[in-house]
């Protein structure tokens, strides 16, 4: 294209948009600068953001598709080049050619100006990757042509691109003319000229030039052209070598237009050409890459051979380049993908970093990936390059250990271009994982970096995260901005004001974080904070030129006094007391020794004491007594005053671990000198009583604190003061009380623990001790040797005494309760009471549960059903009785029920913990009389009335859950008006007989709410209502009460729903709602909709009585929900087809539907969650007909093969199995093929024993006993039935692989008494109709005048039976 371009005037100039507006896959974003050669602009396309370069076309004439051809070819010759990036698109139209490559946002020009600024060993990464990219052109024999810095793009992690290759532009220019110059190579009009020297050359003169030396075609110049010719690398040497030299010397141009002529004519090397630098190798590089003649500079190859192990590190051949093309080849990975591969490589990378090594060491640390041989697939290389596992145990080290400790390799400083490449990837990652890796990876990086690294490039991404919308990112942030700030030995003199301006600000809102784990996080390093910035400002104020950085120390400090103020009084105030605890627990002391002795006593202890106010959070008053030693230690004496009514509060803590730890917080000020003597007498005064305690801690730390006190107080004291209070308590005296170990050897029995309780539990202490008192004074009165004789004492109290004589109380224990009488009173009236653990009580801790539930015993007396006990205890409930009946009720009685507001409150609270965790069980308490079985009762709670009323909202509900839970599990409960009386037991007398269904019967249902109705359902089509009170004798004629008939083909399936108001019926092709009149039992369609033909036809449909949501299946495998208070489907749920075709549903009160198959599966589903939850299959795969309830929870009875079975879903076991004569001798065997099956079963509860009735193809009405199986028998006979007239047909029980079987045994007579031949032929119509002639189909019981049982068949006749 050449020369001829200089001095063409276009006709008219567009912007760059004008050119782009005729492509529609670009759309044009922001213009990036425009000469008369060429046009830039940034546009946006499919794949991205892309660089358009567009060369507007003035002549037609010009060989533009010559070039295009070229740059293409440049593009196939480069896909194998890693630090290359050509252009990758070429499109050529008639008013324009465009050049397209990826955007890259920033070169080597713009990085050098940009925060952080680069390092020695930055600069000499990118020197060697613009040498290996010229290395691997010029291997391919392709050369750039135009390098400079604008032109060598660099990506966050430090990769370089050397792009926009000038193979279109002129090879020569002319000397005496700068305008080519100028069109071709000044695009960033800085006047730089880094084009090598011998591509300058003089033009020749045009008279004498041949004609046919014009290659170029007619000329637009009055001048010639330059001869034309090909680059060669030595050219692209040197202006690498000038780019490099720019970027060397901090941006100093390295030559221009005028000093490159000169230098070219022979001048001396200018100063910009030199190196300003230690380095003697990088000055011989550059030097020699910018020799004036070509034929004294190198190739690429060669220098990088040169530099291997001197000027470039090895690890930059043997390890960095191969690791990063991983992050940096096509396809680019994104960036959660990187930080989950570093993750995996960061302790390999460094110890590679980090130890020292050699050439040779790199051998063996990773594969040789980057040689000098062709590498042509990109793809093969990643999958190859991994970074070898090394052995790293002596990686891991404890958080708190300084890097000075570590031996620091020469490479280390590598570490940095890794650095890069993690925090490159931040701001893009997505997952909630990879940021905690990323956070990960920089407090590993911290611990290998120098103290600007990790100011300037680490700490600004970790701060970054700690706003992050994860709370589990913020947090861990929180946690490694304090581990890396505290890794920084040497602070910069920039950044002396890194805590003050930019880390304490930006962590501040963390101390108000929503989030409790962030909160906590931020309490735990607080204090590792302050402490940092306080050294910062040490080393700040250590400067030798601290005058020139304007300090002053005290303004500096009390400003960051402030601001730690400020978060440590949010963070002491916090609603959640583990978040107080962190900060207390996590440095305290350090947070004492920044503020100073006077802030440490108004910030911090003035916020602690307020932790005993806590009554519900033991662990934050324990935090308490644990920590406030060191904070004592560091106010001093003067904090005396206010921990001694702290301590004396501990004392008569309700928790006796709280006892514990105020009584070993009191010995340890005791040892610091901290506490006048007065108080230490007065404390050990309060404390000696505890000698006695039942709690072996308490005693040893009361053992320890007077025995600390004693080896203080100089004899007398000890004798005047001390022993008094000790002697009482021991079994003789001891004179070396400063002895803990003899002291504690020598006390008395203390008291019992059940009678501590019981006196603890007492409703009125002070009487009680009042009783005591009167007790001691009559056998202080009396002579040795006789009886004493007591005062009478009311019921209550004499009950209480007996109780406590019984659990050991003796006289000496009545002196120890009257020594530890003004503790006692102490707890009594705390807001809490003390209660131990005792055996026999689960305590429920970190669950977010504080309650108490006690255990069976295994007792015979047990307390009423969940539902009755609620109902007993609620605050509702109206107390008939009177204070005086109260105080008249014996102790017992009183502790089984309470006596007041409260202790009603506290069982109530007792059941509702219980409640979530029993179902249909009774709660069993108070076993025996036994202190164990009544410690529940004797709990109480300080709580908000809001939770309070939140409690009792949650009991009621729980209460209400539980009861509608056992009514569905127990028949006898579930709905109790509607079954048979105790003594009721099925007949075999026909009542009445029922014959207007035209075809098969296929369901029987009972309604609810009126309890003499039932209806059915046939293939004639019809649902009919009969009234069994209406029913007369079987020769009378019975119709049904109302009909109603859909016309839609057979009805296959009938259930109730709508508290028994309605049914819902199922055709093949219709699911339709039947609303039942409540004055005249006439039906009408309420409610329909019609299935979808896709061939998907109803199979059955089933829905709780008392429910407004119903359940239908169909043939492929669907179960439907439908709500008929809400249009739509409530759910679907897709079932598996494989498991067989859905023939029937059961919908159990409880929550969760089971449906048959008919390849005998029971699928069961969970419509909680609408999810299958378990599945049961019969042995033989034979189908089932009919899924009814058990009456016990978690099982249901399947019928339809030739056997019924009980299956347990819990278990998934079959605990019954119902086994008739009509099947094999051997019980469950099922060879060979059914000659009949069992097609409807009915489960009922007679006088508490388990009853089930079964009809099948045998014409046969079955009574199984499931307690006694000798009662089963045939209830109704088939026509003409041997089993009739066999004298030894009998039912015996047997288990057979863990199942139940009851069997029917019998001797086959197939010859019965001519007799019963002859009356089955001359029978009338009506006495053939005392049994069913088809199989029978369904059962159910309904009650008229009295519980009647009801048959249908597959002939259309209903049979009731009496």
């Amino acid at each position: 294209m050449g020369n001829q371009l200089v001095g063409v005037a276009p006709s008219q100039i567009y912007p760059v948009e004008h050119y782009l507006s005729d492509h529609v896959d670009l759309s044009f974003d922001q213009s990036l600068g425009s000469t008369r050669f060429l046009k830039v602009a940034r546009a946006r396309s499919r794949e991205g953001l892309v660089v358009v370069k567009v060369f507007a076309v003035h002549d037609p004439s010009l060989p533009l598709a010559e070039h295009k051809e070229r740059i293409l070819k440049i593009k196939e010759q480069l896909a194998s080049a890693f630090n290359c990036l050509p252009f990758q698109r070429v499109i050529l139209t008639d008013k324009a050619g465009l050049l397209m490559r990826e955007y890259c946002k920033c070169s080597v020009y713009d990085r050098m100006s940009t925060r952080p600024f680069l390092t020695v060993l930055e600069k000499k990464w990118i020197t060697f990757q613009v040498l290996y990219a010229l290395h691997r052109m010029h291997k391919l024999g392709i050369c750039h042509g135009d390098i400079k810095l604008e032109n060598i793009m660099v990506t966050s992690w430090l990769w370089v691109l050397l792009t926009d290759i000038a193979s279109f532009k002129p090879t020569f220019l002319p000397d005496d003319n700068p305008a080519d110059f100028s069109y071709f190579f000044d695009t960033s009009r800085r006047r730089l000229c880094y084009v090598a020297p011998e591509r300058f050359v003089r033009a020749p003169d045009p008279h004498n030039r041949p004609a046919g030396d014009d290659r170029s075609g007619g000329l637009l110049l009055s001048e010639s052209p330059c001869k034309v010719g090909e680059l060669v690398p030595s050219m692209d040497i040197f202006s690498a070598g000038c780019a490099l030299l720019e970027l060397w010397n901090d941006g100093t141009p390295a030559l221009d237009l005028p000093g490159l002529l000169a230098y070219r004519n022979g001048e001396d090397r200018p100063s910009t050409m030199t190196l300003s630098t230690d380095e003697p190798q990088l000055r011989a590089l550059l030097h020699s890459m910018t020799e004036r003649s070509p034929r004294d500079r190198r190739s690429a190859e060669l220098y990088l051979d040169e530099a291997r192990g001197k000027l470039f590190p090895e690890y930059f051949y043997s390890f960095l380049q191969s690791y990063m093309l991983i992050f940096s080849a096509q396809p680019i990975l994104p960036p959660d993908e990187k930080i989950l591969r570093i993750h995996q490589d960061i302790k390999n990378i460094i110890k590679i970093f980090t130890q020292p090594s050699d050439t040779k060491n790199y051998q063996d640390l990773v594969e040789e990936t980057t040689d000098h041989q062709n590498i042509d697939n990109i793809d093969k290389l990643k999958d190859k390059f991994k970074v070898l596992n090394i052995n790293t145990t002596d990686f891991d080290e404890d958080d708190d250990k300084r890097p000075e400790n570590r031996d620091m390799g020469p490479d280390s400083e590598g570490l940095i271009l890794i650095t890069s490449l993690v925090t490159s990837c931040i701001r893009g990652l997505h997952h909630c994982t990879s940021k905690l890796y990323s956070l990960e990876i920089l407090q590993l990086l911290c611990e290998n970096s120098s103290s600007e690294t990790i100011l300037d490039r680490i700490l600004p991404y970790i701060i970054h995260l700690s706003h992050d919308t994860v709370a589990r990112v913020r947090a861990r942030a929180v946690v490694t901005c304090a581990r890396a700030v505290s890794l920084v030995r040497s602070l910069p003199h920039a950044d002396c004001n890194v805590f003050p301006e930019y880390i304490l600000p930006e962590l501040a809102p963390r101390a108000t974080d929503p989030s409790v784990p962030v909160r906590q996080a931020y309490a735990n390093n607080i204090a590792k904070l302050a402490e940092t910035a306080v050294r910062f400002l040490d080393q700040t104020q250590n400067m030798v030129d601290k005058e020139a950085a304007n300090i002053n120390y005290e303004t500096e400090l009390s400003a960051l006094h402030e601001m730690v103020r400020s978060t440590v009084s949010y963070l002491l105030t916090d609603s959640q007391a583990v978040v107080k605890r962190a900060l207390v627990e996590n440095g305290i002391t350090k947070l004492c020794i920044f503020f100073g002795k006077q802030k440490a006593n108004d910030v911090i202890l003035s916020h602690m004491v307020t932790f005993l106010n806590d009554k519900e959070e033991a662990a934050l008053r324990g935090c308490f007594f644990e920590r406030v030693v060191g904070v004592a230690a560091y106010v001093g004496h003067h904090a005396a005053p206010i921990l001694v009514p702290l301590l004396q509060q501990g004392l008569t803590d309700q928790s006796e671990w709280i006892i514990a730890k105020a009584l070993r917080a009191t010995t340890n000020l005791a040892e610091l000198g901290l506490l006048p003597k007065q108080a230490l007498c007065d404390l050990v005064a309060e404390s000696a009583v505890f000698l006695a305690h039942p709690n072996l801690w308490i005693r040893h730390e009361v053992c320890g604190l007077v025995s600390c006190v004693s080896s203080l107080l100089n004899p007398i004291d000890v004798n005047c003061k001390i022993l008094p209070l000790v002697w009482p308590h021991l079994k003789h005296k001891l004179i070396q009380v400063e002895r803990a170990e003899l002291l504690l050897e020598s006390l008395a029995e203390p008291i019992p623990r059940k009678v501590l309780d019981a006196v603890l539990r007492h409703g009125d202490v002070d009487r009680l001790v009042h009783t005591l008192r009167e007790r001691r004074n009559t056998r202080l009165k009396v002579k040795q040797g006789t009886m004493p004789q007591y005062s009478e004492m009311g019921q209550q109290l004499r009950n209480l005494f007996r109780r406590l004589a019984s659990d050991g109380m003796t006289e000496h224990v009545e002196n120890q309760l009257l020594a530890m009488s003004a503790h006692l009173i102490k707890i009594q009236g705390s807001s809490t009471q003390h209660i131990t653990e005792a055996p026999g009580r689960l305590v429920l801790q970190h669950s977010g549960l504080s309650r108490a539930v006690p255990l069976d015993t295994g007792g015979a007396d047990t307390m009423p059903h969940l539902d009755k006990l609620y109902t007993s205890t609620q605050n509702r409930r109206t107390h008939k009785t009177s204070v005086s009946h109260e105080t008249h009720m014996n102790t017992e009685w009183q502790h089984m029920f309470g006596h007041s507001h409260e202790q009603h409150s506290r069982v109530s609270e007792g059941v509702s913990a219980a409640a979530s965790g029993v179902t249909s069980q009774a709660l069993s308490v108070a076993p025996q009389h036994s202190q164990m079985g009544h410690s529940a009762s004797y709990v109480q709670y300080s709580m908000a009335p809001c939770r309070v009323e939140l409690r009792d909202l949650t009991a009621r509900m729980q209460q209400k859950y539980q009861k509608s839970l056992r009514s569905h599990d127990d028949p006898m409960e579930h709905n109790e008006d509607t079954m048979p009386p105790s003594g009721w037991r099925p007949g075999n007398q026909l009542l009445a007989y029922l014959h207007e269904h035209k075809a098969r019967v296929n369901q029987l249902v009972t309604l609810p709410a009126q309890r003499a109705l039932f209806g059915s359902c046939s293939d004639d089509g019809t649902v009919r209502l009969w009234d069994a009170a209406r029913l007369q004798g079987h020769a009378h004629i019975n119709r049904s009460k109302s009909m109603y008939n859909r016309n839609a083909g057979p009805v296959v399936s009938l259930a109730a729903c709508e508290g028994g108001q309605s049914l819902v019926a199922a055709t093949q092709e219709s699911v339709f709602v039947l609303r039942i009149d409540g004055s005249s039992s006439r039906m009408s369609l309420s409610q329909g909709r019609q299935l979808e033909a896709d061939g998907d036809d109803a199979a059955c449909v089933a829905a709780p009585a008392h429910h407004s949501l119903i359940s239908y299946a169909t043939l492929l495998a669907t179960i439907v929900g439908w709500d008929l208070r809400a249009p739509g489907n409530a759910w679907k749920l897709q079932g598996d087809l494989k498991q067989g075709v859905y023939t029937c549903l059961y919908a159990d009160p409880s929550g969760y539907l089971a449906v048959g198959t008919s390849s005998g599966a029971v699928c069961v589903w969970d419509l909680r969650f609408h999810l299958p939850i378990t599945s049961v299959k019969h042995p033989n795969s034979e189908r089932v007909r009919r899924i009814v309830g058990s009456g016990w929870g978690g099982g249901v009875w399947a019928a339809g093969a030739r056997d019924a079975a009980a299956w347990s879903l819990e278990s998934t076991q079959r605990t019954h199995a119902l086994w008739p004569c009509t099947n094999h001798v051997q019980p469950l065997h099922y060879t060979p093929a059914a000659s009949h099956y069992i097609s409807s079963i009915y489960c009922g509860t007679r006088e508490g024993n388990r009853f089930v009735v079964t009809g099948g193809s045998d014409l046969r009405l079955r009574y199984w006993d499931l307690e006694h199986p000798e009662d089963s028998y045939v209830l109704v006979h088939a026509p003409a039935d041997h089993l009739k007239y066999s004298p030894h047909a009998k039912y015996r029980s047997r288990i057979i692989d863990g199942t139940t079987v009851i069997q029917e045994c019998c001797k086959t007579n197939t010859s019965p008494p001519s007799s019963a031949l002859e009356d089955s032929v001359y029978r009338t119509v009506e006495s053939r109709s005392f049994y069913h002639t088809a199989p029978i189909t369904d059962l159910t019981v309904v009650e008229g005048n009295k519980p009647y049982l009801v048959s249908s068949a597959a002939d259309g006749v209903i049979n009731v039976w009496k």
